[in-house]
């Protein structure tokens, strides 16, 4: 899972810092894919649950104290997983869809700037140049 949002935090890169709007990583993350692909259903509930598997998953492997499931997965993580793949796999394809201008101002390596945030503030949702038609979340086959 840490991939999938590592996708996702190289799209939308960190500032480094608190200083900037004083959110939460994953608070920040989230609302910036929710702005990004509001269009194309991802509503209040989708950010929440982004949140939530940010801070149980991401956090949990970045800082150490991550369990891994020993005995299967249950069925709350593999609906997760299967979330995070069909969000990144939106996210990505929103992105291809900017040109070299847009997507020069918000490289990761660029990130730390106060300009390059708010850039990724104002970015407003993903073209629909690879999106047409695109949904969601759909459950992979078992």
């Amino acid at each position: 899972m840490i991939g999938l949002i590592a996708t996702m935090e190289c799209c939308f890169p960190q500032p480094g810092n608190r200083n900037y709007d004083n959110l939460t990583y994953g608070s920040r993350l989230a609302s910036r894919v929710r702005r990004f692909l509001g269009p194309y259903g991802f509503d209040q509930s989708h950010r929440r649950r982004l949140l939530r598997i940010y801070n149980t998953y991401r956090n949990a492997i970045a800082h150490g104290v991550h369990e891994p499931a020993l005995h299967g997965v249950s069925a709350r993580r593999k609906g997760d997983f299967e979330f995070l793949l069909a969000t990144s796999r939106l996210v990505l394809l929103g992105m291809l869809g900017f040109d070299n201008t847009v997507l020069a101002n918000v490289l990761p390596e660029r990130a730390g700037s106060n300009a390059a945030q708010r850039a990724l503030d104002a970015i407003g949702s993903a073209p629909s140049a690879f999106l047409r038609g695109a949904a969601l979340w759909e459950p992979l086959a078992a």
